[in-house]
């Protein structure tokens, strides 16, 4: 039977999260979207403890055991340079290498909750794996799907719904942990309580309307103070410490309270007032796990199978648009690609819909019976040249190698560089095809030794478009004078023309509720506007990437 899990360092660096039950939760979500897309209620989904982010290749066989993961873990700003498995080059071709050379599962990943922070900083490995679906959390009003307001700001590859947004309750928090060997948290969480309450009395005494900047330095001047006199070790905090061990629901009482005081939770730690694409993820995953466990079924029955690689690609099918966003009356802008698919930038491909996916899957199994020599090669085709240690400000025009001999319809790409900086690093890289406007893009990166920059981006929206053979891009990093570039390439993943997911992009545009036949002309837009209207190539942000469509 098929394997498939959660992935999610489930840790306890602050007290509430040790009530919390996040993976646990996004866990039984991946599980029960499972069941009931299947309709078999002892299918399981494991819950590994574990970041895809660490360093090392452990982690990395552990996914290869599985057949579908969901993972909720992100990469904070910070926190990607230090201890994850994007710190530096090496760590990147580790992971690079290992995608491409080993059956990994498919790889379902939360974009991250960034919308309001508008960070763009979002390192993850589901760059470097062609099965990998970034998940963005969508939710529904009069029937139209919308994108949170607080999501999908990390170039999501979709969004979809979780059951919270439907009202249903999990049990998201312990009400009564385990305070064993947690003396450190308890200390740590009555600091705090004593810095926002000197901080409450410093904001009521000045009044009202104090700056954001000022109530910041303030924040910092009570916590140095404390760490000065040392207030995590007083013996105010150490009696409150051992009191709350020797009489552990005195805690607990005064913990829950407080998670009350904002969430309508029972006295069971059930509660249906959460949300966030970590648990849009583990939906997504669960309905990729369904169809994988359908391939499953279908062998037993000598009937023919669908791919892991020809499933994702499904996936990004299954998807109506979307231009709604969360508490704006703004539309969002969309704009079609050269093959005539729709996407905007907070929800890239659109909203994930379990009945096209459904169809989807029907039809594919009707072609894959009824033309057993239909092309089904998945195609992985590189375009290079020889930089020769150019100079990142003049541009370098790439190509196939005479290998590639066939159109390639696209489903994705990614841009990789590596380059040596002296000065400042570019944040941004513009691709010119023939006959196409030009599209900047926001490269995500990963320093080696503070001067060697490895860079990358993932594209989703040249899904469906064609390259031959013969075709080429110019690419052009943006402020790269101080830049020497010593490898540059664009890995395209696709399928041959005329093939069956080639026939299937054209069956989603014919099932899709609201396809529009006439491609709307894209509008270039500056690199350095931070409303994009569409992420085009970029790792993480849907401002990673502005400007016209691509051919990629």
């Amino acid at each position: 039977m098929g394997k498939y899990a959660h992935f999610e360092r489930v840790g306890d660096s602050s007290l509430l999260q040790l009530y919390g039950r996040h993976g646990e939760v996004a866990r039984e979500i991946h599980q029960d979207t499972l069941r009931e897309f299947t309709g078999n209620k002892d299918l399981t989904v494991d819950l590994v403890r574990k970041s895809p982010l660490s360093t090392g290749q452990a982690v990395l066989d552990k996914m290869s055991e599985y057949d579908v993961i969901s993972v909720s873990t992100v990469a904070k700003i910070g926190t990607v340079f230090h201890g994850t498995g994007l710190s530096d080059k090496d760590n990147v071709d580790l992971y690079k290498q290992y995608f491409e050379q080993e059956d990994m599962p498919v790889y379902v990943a939360a974009a991250g909750n960034n919308g309001e922070s508008k960070e763009v900083l979002q390192g993850r490995v589901a760059d470097f794996l062609r099965t990998s679906i970034v998940v963005g959390e969508a939710n529904m009003n009069d029937d139209e799907p919308y994108v949170e307001k607080h999501s999908s700001r990390i170039n999501p590859t979709l969004v979809t719904d979780n059951p919270f947004n439907r009202g249903q309750a999990y049990q998201y928090y312990d009400t009564s942990p385990s305070l064993e060997g947690h003396e450190d948290l308890i200390q740590d969480w009555l600091v705090d309580k004593e810095l926002f309450k000197r901080l409450d009395a410093f904001s009521v005494a000045e009044g009202k309307g104090l700056d954001e900047s000022v109530l910041g330095d303030k924040y910092w001047d009570i916590k140095n103070q404390l760490d000065d006199d040392k207030y995590r070790e007083s013996p105010e905090v150490q009696a409150q410490v051992k009191n709350f061990m020797e009489h552990p629901e005195q805690l607990h009482s005064v913990v829950m309270a407080e998670v009350r005081e904002y969430k309508n939770v029972d006295e069971k730690g059930y509660t249906s007032e959460a949300d966030g694409t970590s648990f849009s993820a583990p939906e997504q995953a669960g309905y990729v796990s369904g169809a994988m466990y359908e391939q499953e079924q279908r062998e037993e029955k000598t009937l023919p199978i669908l791919m892991k690689e020809e499933i994702s690609t499904l996936v990004k099918m299954a998807t109506v648009d979307i231009s709604l966003r969360e508490g704006q009356d703004e539309r969002m802008k969309t704009f079609n690609n050269a093959a005539n698919f729709q996407f905007t930038s907070a929800g890239m491909h659109g909203a994930f819909n379990p009945e096209m996916f459904r169809n989807l899957l029907d039809e594919a199994y009707h072609k894959i019976e009824n033309t057993p020599d239909i092309d089904r090669d998945p195609v992985t085709a590189v375009m290079t040249a020889d930089i020769r240690e150019q100079k990142g400000s003049i541009p370098v025009t790439i190509g196939f190698d005479k290998s590639v001999d066939q159109n390639i319809v696209v489903e994705r790409t990614r841009i990789d560089m590596d380059y040596t900086v002296s000065g400042t690093a570019p944040r941004h890289v513009a691709i010119k095809e023939n006959g196409q406007e030009t599209s900047y893009h926001r490269l995500q990166s990963s320093s080696d030794t503070g001067f060697d920059f490895t860079v990358w981006a993932r594209a989703e929206a040249g899904f469906g478009e064609t390259l031959k053979p013969s075709d080429t891009l110019d690419i052009k990093l943006l402020n790269g004078r101080d830049v020497t570039l010593t490898d540059l390439s664009v890995t395209v993943y696709g399928y041959n023309e005329g093939g069956l997911m080639d026939q299937m992009m054209d069956y989603s545009k014919e099932i899709s509720p609201q396809y529009m036949p006439t491609p709307a002309e894209p509008t270039p837009v500056q690199p350095e506007t931070t409303e994009a209207p569409a992420v085009i190539m970029g790792s993480d942000s849907n401002a990673n990437a502005v400007g016209a469509p691509p051919s990629l």
